[in-house]
């Protein structure tokens, strides 16, 4: 398998509507690249990544990765030309109905980092969280953001990621009826295989490079660390509810600034 690693945007990112845990500042990001590069780690095939079906490489070395949620303009500005010299596969994930807004890419962006060899793939329409949401809402989320993608890029997109990592089997049911062959939530772990979820370990600008390589190369205890930290997260969010957890961690992030 392979390891996918989850990042949103990447150095400072004024006036986003997200926390600063997952902005990674440009220089970490880079760090982390040479990190990788140090332990020989692979990138997986391009090719095998825009046929929606991203595998392992063959040479020796752990396979990597690098996805980026939601579609911000950073991907490009900050992160992009890093990510072009370290020659890793990557894909950005597109909430469509956020294209052209101000802190996201816009069309024309998008065909740049096409350019550069980011993939792109879907990440919802408004991005709701896919489980919540009736059959009839749930099958828009899906199909518009495909749909209106694979006609400004070209080629048919196959790849998404799901909104806040939210899947059940029915989102995972609609997502291949609607056309997606690779579906990547937030569960850590390592890639291994197409039949569901595929898992991803959360990159935020409090991972060290070292906290990186012990991911990649499967130390056990930096696996079960991450798992845990996963599941603190979701106790809340089952007890509370989406919308009321996210709007408590909003608050709690705004008291931590100075």
């Amino acid at each position: 398998g392979y390891v996918a690693l989850m990042y949103h945007a990447v150095g400072e990112a004024d006036g986003l509507p997200l926390s600063e845990d997952y902005t990674v500042p440009e220089r970490l990001f880079r760090r982390h690249l040479l990190a990788l590069e140090g332990l020989g780690a692979r990138s997986v095939s391009l090719s095998s990544l825009l046929m929606g079906a991203p595998t392992d490489p063959d040479d020796d070395g752990p396979g990597v990765l690098l996805t980026f949620d939601d579609g911000f303009e950073t991907v490009l500005t900050r992160g992009a030309e890093i990510v072009a010299e370290s020659g890793y596969a990557a894909v950005v994930f597109i909430t469509s109905d956020r294209l052209g807004q101000p802190g996201y890419l816009s069309e024309d962006q998008v065909r740049i980092l096409l350019g550069m060899g980011v993939a792109v793939g879907a990440h919802g329409k408004s991005h709701s969280y896919l489980t919540d949401l009736p059959l009839a809402q749930l099958r828009r989320e899906l199909a518009e953001p495909r749909e209106r993608l694979s006609a400004r890029v070209g080629y048919e997109i196959k790849l998404m990621s799901a909104p806040g990592g939210r899947l059940d089997a029915r989102v995972m049911d609609e997502a291949r009826r609607a056309g997606y062959r690779a579906v990547y939530g937030s569960q850590p772990g390592r890639v291994s295989g197409q039949t569901g979820p595929l898992p991803r370990f959360a990159v935020t600008a409090g991972t060290r490079p070292h906290d990186l390589e012990r991911l990649v190369v499967g130390d056990r205890r930096a696996v079960l660390e991450a798992r845990a930290r996963h599941a603190a997260l979701g106790l809340p969010k089952r007890l509370l509810g989406n919308a009321r957890y996210d709007r408590l961690r909003a608050y709690l992030l705004d008291r931590r600034r100075p």
